[in-house]
């Protein structure tokens, strides 16, 4: 016994201290002895004991009860322990014990109970727990179990509590378990198990508990499953592949307290039954295929109005339609839980649920409700978070919802609200979570809502009208995560106590008005991972103190006035995480971004200097260069003449006709980028960059001209759309928003406009950048277009693909800027489609445009590609039943967010390709409207992803 203590590290509760020699070891603590002063029970739970547990009580031969749960204690479980051939109880429970079982426990033949729950347990459960005659409880949950639930577990015939919960177990359950006749319990949630549930586990009639959840177990439950079951009182099958019906036999099982259904792929409808069973306290089949979206669907509620003892309420994402019943009102007053969210319920918001007294969770979000917000909602004293985004509803955020003291989270998101901002609002003093996005909200923020400190999920205002200027208190916000005020009307600047709220991790503050210059404080947060300052009318430098924000992946200050150097460290280093395009005076930073080098700043001491030497080199360089210029047009006669255009190149290293063709593999079609056209000085990161270039003759003494542009890893965007490969939503969007800047770039930020002429999918580099070759651009616009003579001559030799290729070239119609838009808009359907513009299914007056237009706005799932669909679920989009490659689909939902971010992507796409070149939209207009679409469709993913965490 004095081993078993030194073993023992610390004893901070003094748990140990009659363990001496001056007290008889019967009478120490945790000791019990038989009358022949043998010690029998060993029981020091939750002692708070540290060390490891000492093999010396393998001696200990008479003892029955070993209890140390709760502790600290460390190590290997001792294989002396299986010496105690006397024992009937072993709990090991809640410590941090490592290695495996020892099979040695299996020589404990009188063991009845083994607990060895929440510990670090590995390897499999021995086989030899067959060998124990007289179990009847093991408990092995929460360790690192693998392997598989072993078929002896069927000779244990006095098991009546099986539980191997939060494990790593694999296979299926054994069928011998059909032999365990007294098996109660049967946990083994939360493990890697598969195949169909043995048909005979539901032929145990004793069976109270039967928790099967977070596995991989396919096929159906049993239409009697309430016959054979008729004692069950819990039944968990959540989060796996069961399909079919749920059976109305359960509504036999009356003593059931807890089921839990969701994420499978139930169908049909909920039982109107369940009303029958008087002790239901939870019921949850969330995120299943239950419902037709029709009236009928939700006739179950009636039923459950008998369960007056109900607490939760879960059918979220589900096929349910129709109206919420009157009969929502006599559910049981105990209900603090109501989430019928993500379905297609629509009407107003039912006046019965004002008898739900306690709830303090009310999801309702994502459906079709209409009407205002109810007034008796302020009657919910209870109420933790209320969740009504993608709705319906109308009228204005009532002032009562200050007075909803408890609540932590509010989103009533993409909703059509008008009015202002209640200023009552900064009364909730709980709120992590603030959503009041995309609705039509006006007037100014009230200061009082940025003092809620407690916010740290999120606080989100975006896509309102809101006015006014961002107060200073904003600096209260310590804890927020993420804070969204972006496409509102603010002004004025953003204040530099935002460098406060150092837990942000994302920004948006993009489409608005704001001015003066970026706050340098920004450079203080430095867990911010998202920053988007674009659309705005920012001036002044880019705070070098951003580039040392270590965690920062994306930094949007696009389309605004900064001018200066840019920072070529952290981020900025990432051209693909960063969009610095539409400020005309921003220079230098890396490479990639290719930006205008800085102008070199002179002192004023050295002026009149300065203006002499420059004087003087200049007439030096005139009078060289004509001294050059005469020289070469002399030696030029003697040669052999070559057409123009390698001038402009001339500052690049030439390669040989040899070596490049060797390294292109003899101009292997897999290495060309395009022929025809020229090449061009204009640089842009979504231009394809020239490398070198070869002026020579080829090997039969022909002349030959090629330029060589940086490798694209990821090849053409055509070979990614129409291959097994696939892009998924956000991906497009990005190439959509690349390719329409450069394009941009080309019609407005030149100093002399081009076109391009051949718009058509694009080089993906390593980052998946879309890139516009500019071997085609094919024509600088002149600035003086009523010169007839130019205007002739730009229509020669005007190439293009067919399909992309606007209708009035045709005609022999000048080349303009509105063509490249034409080519753009049908590049954009093929990016959503998924199909060719050339593909055989257009045909006797139906194009590409024409089939996409006839779709906007209700049909627009049956032209979207549905790879793209079925591919992103992650991205706000759901998908239910089948699929593509020979699964059939069944049918698939968009929420909210994602079917406005597709419709308005479609509505540019047919609004750039029109027929009418005049009803064309501008590149401006489209990159910007792109960028602006996407951006907030990754915003209000993240806020959901986030959100969904956070409730679970």
């Amino acid at each position: 016994m004095l081993e078993f203590k030194n073993a023992i590290t610390n004893d901070p509760d003094g748990a140990l201290t009659s363990w001496n020699s001056t007290v008889h070891f019967c009478r120490w603590a945790g000791i019990s002895c038989s009358p022949e002063q043998r010690v029998i029970a060993l029981s020091l739970p939750r002692s708070n004991l540290e060390g490891a547990l000492s093999p010396h009580a393998g001696n200990l031969s008479f003892l029955q009860s070993l209890d140390l749960k709760g502790n600290r204690f460390r190590g290997h479980i001792p294989q002396e322990f299986g010496n105690l051939l006397r024992l009937q109880t072993l709990n090991l429970s809640a410590n941090s014990l490592l290695g495996e079982i020892p099979v040695n426990l299996t020589r404990c033949s009188r063991l009845r109970e083994i607990w060895l729950t929440d510990n670090a347990l590995v390897g499999g459960i021995p086989e030899e727990v067959g060998l124990w005659p007289n179990i009847e409880v093991i408990r092995v949950s929460k360790n690192q179990l693998t392997g598989s639930i072993p078929a002896s577990l069927g000779n244990l015939s006095k098991l009546q509590n099986f539980g191997a919960a939060y494990n790593h177990l694999s296979g299926r359950i054994p069928e011998t378990v059909a032999r365990l006749s007294r098996l109660s319990r049967f946990v083994v949630g939360i493990n890697q198990l598969n195949g169909t549930i043995p048909p005979s586990l539901y032929n145990l009639s004793s069976m109270t508990i039967l928790t099967l959840v977070y596995n991989q177990f396919q096929g159906t439950i049993p239409m009697d499953i309430g016959f054979t079951l008729p004692n069950l009182q819990s039944y968990g099958i959540s989060l796996n592949w069961m399909s079919g019906p749920i059976p109305a036999s359960l509504c036999n099982a009356s003593q059931m307290q807890d089921m839990n259904m969701n994420r499978n792929s139930f169908s049909g409808s909920i039982p109107t039954c369940f009303g029958s069973l008087p002790n239901l306290l939870y019921y949850n089949s969330g995120l299943n295929n239950l419902g037709t979206n029709s009236s009928g669907d939700l006739e179950f509620i009636t039923g459950l109005s008998n369960c007056s003892q109900l607490q939760e309420l879960g059918v979220s994402l589900n096929n349910l339609g129709g109206e919420l019943p009157d009969s929502v009102a006599n559910l049981s007053a105990k209900l603090y839980q109501f989430d019928v969210s993500f379905n297609s319920i629509r009407g107003n918001i039912p006046g019965g649920l004002q008898n739900l007294a306690s709830l303090n969770k009310l999801d309702l979000s994502y459906n079709l409700f209409t009407g205002q917000l109810p007034s008796y909602f302020s009657k919910f004293q209870s109420l933790q978070g209320m969740w009504m985004a993608e709705n319906q509803l109308s009228g204005g955020i009532p002032s009562y919802i200050g007075n909803l003291s408890g609540l932590t989270q509010l989103d009533v998101s993409n909703n059509n609200l008008e009015g202002v901002v209640p200023r009552s609002l900064g009364s909730c003093q709980q709120l992590n979570l603030l959503d009041l996005s995309a609705n039509g909200l006006t007037g100014q923020i009230p200061r009082e809502i940025f003092n809620l400190s407690s916010l740290s999920i999120g606080f989100n205002l975006s896509r309102n009208s809101l006015a006014g200027h961002i107060p200073y208190e904003i600096g209260s916000l310590e804890i927020v995560e993420a804070l969204d005020l972006s496409y509102n009307s603010m002004i004025g600047g953003i204040p530099d106590t935002i460098g406060e709220c150092k837990s942000l991790k994302a920004l948006f503050l993009q489409g608005n008005s704001f001015t003066g210059s970026i706050p340098p404080t920004l450079g203080s947060l430095q867990v911010m991972k998202s920053l988007d300052l674009s659309l705005n009318n920012l001036t002044g430098g880019i705070p070098p103190g951003l580039q040392d924000i270590q965690t920062m992946q994306y930094l949007n200050l696009s389309f605004n006035r900064l001018q200066g150097e840019v920072p070529t460290k952290g981020v900025f280093t990432n051209a693909s995480g960063v969009s610095v395009i539409g400020n005309l005076m921003l220079c230098d930073g890396v490479a990639e971004l290719h930006l205008p080098d800085c102008p070199i700043e002179r002192t004023t001491n050295g002026k009149r200097v300065v203006k002499l030497t420059l004087i003087i080199v200049l007439v030096s360089v005139f009078v060289l260069s004509l001294a050059g210029l005469l020289l070469h047009c002399k030696m030029r006669r003697s040669k052999k003449k070559i057409s123009d255009g390698s001038s402009a190149l001339s500052h690049f290293v030439m390669v040989s006709y040899k070596d490049l063709h060797q390294g292109t593999n003899g101009f292997s079609p897999e290495n060309l980028i395009g022929s025809g056209g020229f090449g061009t000085g204009i640089w842009h990161r979504n231009l394809v960059r020239i490398l070198t270039y070869c002026s020579s003759l080829d090997r039969k003494g022909k002349e030959f001209k090629a330029l060589v542009f940086e490798y694209m890893p990821n090849g053409s965007l055509e070979e990614w759309l129409h291959s097994s490969r696939n892009l998924t939503l956000i991906q497009r969007l990005n190439i959509a928003a690349d390719v329409a800047s450069g394009l941009y770039y080309l019609h407005d930020l030149c100093e002399t406009p081009i076109v391009h002429c051949d718009v058509k999918p694009s080089n993906l580099d390593a980052d998946m950048v879309a890139h516009v070759s500019d071997f085609g651009l094919a024509r600088v616009l002149s600035t003086n277009v009523n010169n007839s003579s130019q205007t002739k001559s730009s229509t020669i030799g005007i190439k293009g693909t067919i399909g992309y290729a606007p209708p009035e070239y045709g005609m022999g119609i000048v080349v303009s800027k509105e063509g490249d838009v034409y080519s753009y808009g049908i590049l954009l359907l093929e990016i959503f489609t998924g199909k060719r513009p050339t593909s055989e299914m257009f045909g006797e007056g139906v194009n590409i445009h024409d089939f996409v237009k006839a779709a906007i706005p209700n049909n627009i799932l049956s032209v979207l590609d549905p790879l793209m669909i079925l591919s992103v679920a992650t991205c706000g989009l759901r998908a239910f039943g089948a699929s593509v490659g020979g699964v059939e689909i069944e049918e698939m939902v968009l929420t909210e967010s994602a079917r406005n971010c597709l419709l308005a992507v479609l509505e540019i796409a047919v609004g750039c390709s029109t027929e009418f070149p005049s009803e064309r939209m501008k590149m401006a207009d489209v990159a910007k409207k792109l960028i602006s679409i996407r951006d907030g469709f990754i915003a209000s993913t993240s806020v959901s992803r986030q959100r969904r965490t956070e409730r679970g």
